[in-house]
């Protein structure tokens, strides 16, 4: 994905703004999870396969560009989001 590969070329700065953003949908996602179960994954295009590739492929970037509370947040959610049944 063209987002992927700019993400990994941006200021410090920049994938801060967008950790906090894909943090906040992470966590919506979660809730989302959480109050409505696997249907959620009904919404997005790609389904439960295709977001968790795309949210382990921005950890990567995250995890790769530092170690911060955002960051570590991140991951969190991802793995709660992943094991999610």
């Amino acid at each position: 994905m063209r987002y992927l590969q700019q993400l990994q070329h941006t200021s410090a700065a920049v994938r801060r703004v967008s950790l906090a953003d894909k943090l906040h949908n992470a966590r919506s996602l979660l809730a989302s999870l959480h109050q409505e179960g696997t249907i959620t994954w009904n919404r997005f295009n790609g389904g439960r396969e295709g977001i968790l590739w795309y949210y382990q492929s921005l950890n990567q970037i995250y995890q790769n560009t530092g170690s911060d509370y955002l960051s570590q947040e991140f991951d969190r959610t991802l793995t709660a989001i992943a094991s999610f049944n």
